[in-house]
């Protein structure tokens, strides 16, 4: 399973990282901007191997030396969802997230230093 990880706090990113590893053998691909995710996005679609699962933060740059965007999560969710399939994606944020009803997000997971994530992505990723 090929998983897109995107977040631009590497100690963030490699708690994330850590705990979707405990739930399956997976493929990681790292971003750490909206405009980058899409990049890897749209090569991993021209290339036939599209990612399996995103697993994205909702607050970080659109692009690399740029401000801080509270919507790029939401962004990357939405592009995602437009995509022949639409790809799964899981939300892993600060913030407590309700995804509501979008059609193509699992779910959320709570981020919270020093907490074990293991449970809540196997979860998840149990009952997609």
């Amino acid at each position: 399973m090929k998983v897109l990880i995107v977040e631009d706090n590497i100690f963030k990113y490699a708690a994330v990282k850590r705990a979707v590893a405990q739930c399956g053998d997976f493929i990681f691909v790292h971003a750490a901007t909206l405009e980058n995710a899409k990049k890897k996005i749209q090569e991993s679609h021209k290339e036939d191997d599209p990612f399996d699962l995103i697993v994205t933060d909702t607050d970080y740059p659109e692009n690399n030396g740029g401000e801080m965007r509270p919507d790029a999560g939401l962004l990357l969710i939405e592009y995602a969802g437009l995509l022949d399939p639409p790809v799964p994606v899981i939300i892993c944020s600060e913030k407590k997230y309700q995804p509501g009803s979008i059609r193509n997000v699992l779910g959320a997971v709570r981020y919270v230093k020093h907490t074990d994530m293991e449970q809540d992505f196997r979860a998840l990723l149990r009952n997609p």
